[in-house]
């Protein structure tokens, strides 16, 4: 039996969701029994990736030494604590130097206007762990009620509030030299950079799927993209 197309779509926009969903969990809240199980299941699939660094980053997670639950609490820790040289994933703190910033205010706003009150978790709307929740809770949308406007905006929060996440990538050899980091702290920042691939490789996905609607698509673009860009 052939897969059509849509239904090939919608095969990878659910794996999307999930994926988003599982890093949004572990950066949010940190590891325990559970989470570090849902990340390395989510490990398993990714080391058949057919991109080689992808797949050899997640087949590191699924080592002894360096997927175990200490090591990722302590990893996660020391990349996320408090410390001076913890990375804050949020776009206010990396462009602004501030908590709640425009970059804050602008991302909150996009996700009200596209009728999702960000959960309350202590973080910040352009904190990355919220924003790739948000783009799981468009992607989820889509699939129940097959409606193009939410990949739309899916595609244009990525391209809008997500460009940033390139700098977490810059500042981690900074903050954390290869030759000083811990095997925790390294499971951590590798995950981290599995983060970043997939915020990376999102637009292409939703494009994918986007072309498959051409009249929808345009439909949708002249009556509700403007309308929510000028909300």
């Amino acid at each position: 039996m052939t897969i059509s197309a849509y239904e090939k779509t919608k095969g990878e926009l659910a794996v999307a969701s999930l994926t988003a969903r599982t890093h949004s969990l572990w950066l949010l809240k940190g590891f325990d029994t559970e989470t570090a199980e849902i990340v390395r299941g989510l490990c398993r699939s990714l080391k058949e990736s057919h991109d080689p660094e992808t797949a050899a980053l997640a087949e590191r997670q699924l080592t002894e030494d360096m997927g175990t639950l200490s090591s990722l609490q302590t990893g996660w820790t020391v990349v996320f604590g408090s410390g001076h040289t913890s990375i804050t994933p949020q776009q206010s703190v990396l462009e602004e130097g501030l908590s709640i910033g425009k970059a804050r205010d602008a991302a909150r706003a996009f996700m009200l206007r596209g009728g999702a009150e960000p959960v309350r978790t202590g973080e910040t709307e352009d904190h990355i762990g919220i924003q790739v929740e948000f783009l799981a809770v468009l992607i989820e949308r889509f699939l129940l009620d097959g409606d193009p406007t939410n990949l739309i905006q899916a595609r244009d929060f990525c391209a809008e509030h997500l460009a940033w996440i390139s700098q977490l990538r810059e500042i981690t050899p900074v903050l954390f030299p290869e030759n000083q980091r811990e095997s925790s702290t390294e499971a951590v920042l590798d995950l981290l950079e599995l983060t970043i691939r997939f915020v990376e490789t999102l637009p292409s996905i939703l494009d994918n799927a986007i072309a498959l609607f051409p009249s929808e698509v345009r439909d949708a673009e002249d009556e509700h993209v403007p309308h929510l860009k000028a909300a």
